[in-house]
C-alpha cells in the first residue's frame, strides 16, 4: 500500500533529480512511517523499496525494532526475506554495501540476538566493498562513516572476527578493508572521536588475533572476550595476576556494556515511539491545514454565492416592478384598444346605417322596376339611379373611382 507521507519525503529528498539529506525531523518521521508500514504489511516489495530508499534516514534501526518482536527462531528467515527480495537483489552493489554497513552497525547493538545475521553481513562486506574490476571503492571511508559509524551506538560491542570462523584469507581481506575504511575517516566532535578510537582498537585487536593465529599460538575464549571488551591489543606475556584482574575487569565491562546496550535499545524504542507520535502529529497538522484550506475555500464560495443571491434577488425585484409596470401598461392599452374597437364598431354601424338610409329610396325604386319590361326610358332611369348611388357613396367617404 502506498504511503503518502513517505512518498512526499522521498520526493523532497530528490529535488530536481539531485539527492539531498532530509532534516532530522523529517528522518524521524520517515522512520516512524516506515515502521508503521512494516507493522501493517510486513516485508514485501513495497516496504523493502521504502527501506532501501530510506536507509540514510535510519530505516535499519526501524527494521531492527520491528524484528525485535519476531521469535528468535524466525529472525534469520526474516533477514533472508529482505536480502532475497527482488527489490533488494536488483539494487546496485554500492547501495547493497550501504545497506549492509547500516544493518551490521545496527544489529551489533544486540549482538547476542542477531549473531547469525551479523556473521552473514560480515561475510558479504568485502565483496560489496569492491568494484566489478576488483578494486576498492574510492569513497570507502565516506560510506563506512555515513552508514556504519553513524549508525553505531557509542556502547556497541565490536566482536572479534575469529568467532565467525571465516577462512584466513577472507578474514585478512575483511580486516584490511576495515582498517582502510577507518583510517580515512576524519572525526568531528567528541562522539565521533570516541567512535573512531573504538573502531581503531577493534581493527587492531583483530589484526593481533589474526597474527597470533598465523603463528599457531592458541588463544583462549577468555582472552578473546578480553580483547573484544577493551578493544586493544593483547600483551605478549601477561602475568597471571594481571590476567586475572584484566579478566575480572573485562567481565564487569561486558556486564556494564550489556546494561548500557539494553538501556540504549530501550531509549531507541522510546525515541521511535516519540518519532511515531511526532509523525502522527505532523499528519494531523497536515490534515487540519488541509481541512482549514477547504473550509476557507468553501467559506469564500458561500460568500460568493450569497453575493450572487443578493444580486439575483435585486434583479428579481427590479424585474417584478418592471413586469407590474408592463402589466399595467398592457392593461391600459387593452382598455384603449377596447374603446377604439367599440368606437370603430359604432362608427361602422353608423356608417352602414347612413348608407342604408341614403340608398333606401333608390332601392325602393329598384324593387318597383325589377319586374318591369326593359325600355329605353327605364334603362335611362336605372342609369340615373345608379349614378346617384355612387354619388351618395362618395359623399359618405366611399370613393370607388379614387381607389
Amino acid at each position: 500500500m502506498e504511503n503518502t507521507i513517505l512518498n512526499e519525503l522521498l520526493e523532497k529528498s530528490n529535488k530536481g533529480g539531485k539527492r539531498v539529506d532530509l532534516s532530522k525531523r523529517d528522518q524521524n518521521i520517515y522512520r516512524s512511517e516506515f515502521l508503521k508500514c512494516l507493522s501493517q504489511e510486513g516485508l514485501n516489495d513495497n516496504t523493502v523499496d521504502y527501506f532501501i530508499k530510506g536507509i540514510k534516514s535510519g530505516t535499519a534501526g526501524a527494521l531492527m525494532n520491528w524484528m525485535n518482536k519476531i521469535p528468535e527462531d524466525k529472525l534469520f528467515a526474516t533477514y533472508q526475506a529482505l536480502t532475497q527480495n527482488k527489490m533488494f537483489v536488483e539494487t546496485d552493489s554500492v547501495s547493497q554495501f550501504r545497506i549492509t554497513l547500516a544493518l551490521t552497525a545496527t544489529f551489533l547493538s544486540n549482538l547476542g540476538k542477531y549473531e547469525g545475521i551479523i556473521a552473514d553481513l560480515f561475510h558479504n562486506t568485502v565483496k560489496l566493498s569492491k568494484k566489478k574490476d576488483g578494486k576498492q571503492l574510492t569513497e570507502l571511508s565516506k560510506l563506512f562513516k555515513a552508514y556504519f559509524m553513524d549508525n553505531m551506538s557509542s556502547n556497541t560491542q565490536l566482536p572479534l572476527l575469529s568467532k565467525y570462523h571465516f577462512d584466513e584469507e577472507y578474514k585478512k581481506q575483511l580486516v584490511d578493508m576495515l582498517e582502510l575504511a577507518v583510517a580515512g575517516i576524519e572525526p568531528k566532535g567528541d562522539i565521533e572521536i570516541d567512535k573512531i578510537n573504538a573502531l581503531k582498537k577493534w581493527v587492531q585487536a583483530n589484526k593481533c588475533v589474526a597474527g597470533e593465529q598465523a603463528t599457531n599460538i592458541p588463544i583462549s575464549e577468555k582472552e578473546e572476550n578480553t580483547i573484544a571488551a577493551e578493544q586493544k591489543t593483547l600483551p605478549t606475556e601477561p602475568t597471571k595476576p594481571v590476567e586475572e584482574i584484566k579478566g575480572s575487569l573485562a567481565r564487569k565491562l561486558l556486564d556494564i556494556a550489556k546494561v548500557v546496550s539494553i538501556c540504549e535499545l530501550e531509549n531507541r524504542n522510546v525515541r521511535d515511539v516519540v518519532s511515531e507520535k511526532e509523525a502522527e502529529i505532523s499528519r494531523l497538522k497536515m490534515s487540519i491545514s488541509k481541512y482549514q484550506s477547504q473550509n476557507k475555500s468553501m467559506a469564500d464560495e458561500i460568500d460568493a454565492l450569497k453575493k450572487e443571491h443578493e444580486i439575483i434577488k435585486e434583479q428579481l425585484e427590479r424585474l417584478s416592478i418592471e413586469n407590474k409596470e408592463l402589466s399595467d401598461r398592457v392593461g391600459r392599452q387593452s382598455e384603449v384598444i377596447n374603446v377604439f374597437d367599440q368606437d370603430k364598431d359604432n362608427s361602422k354601424t353608423e356608417l352602414l346605417n347612413q348608407i342604408a338610409t341614403g340608398l333606401k329610396n333608390i332601392y325602393a325604386d329598384y324593387k318597383v322596376a325589377e319586374n318591369m319590361d326593359m325600355t329605353v326610358d327605364l334603362g335611362l332611369n336605372m342609369r340615373d339611379a345608379l349614378q346617384d348611388v355612387f354619388r351618395k357613396l362618395k359623399k359618405m367617404g366611399i370613393d370607388i373611382e379614387g381607389r
